[in-house]
């Protein structure tokens, strides 16, 4: 019996030290999902002038304010992204 209990807690500490990681990836993706969506929203705050500087139209902003909060660009291209 005492080997089964091992064995049980081995798969126990093992199953809380996976969930870490996984919880922390969540968390960065969260992060990451809501500073995309801050800077979108930023974009709409812009008048024309200033969106021909930075080379976009209202077509443009009005696209990617509308995308979904999950579509986000890849990893790693974030500041502070680090992967």
């Amino acid at each position: 019996m005492t080997t089964l209990n091992t064995v049980n807690s081995s798969y126990a500490d093992n199953r809380e030290v996976s969930a870490k990681p996984r919880a922390r990836q969540l968390l960065r993706f969260i992060a990451e999902a809501l500073y995309v969506r801050r800077q979108r929203m930023a974009l709409l705050s812009l008048d024309a002038r200033m969106l021909a500087d930075i080379g976009l139209s209202q077509a443009d902003v009005h696209r990617e304010t509308h995308r979904s909060l999950l579509d986000l660009p890849m990893s790693g291209q974030l500041p502070g992204s680090r992967r």
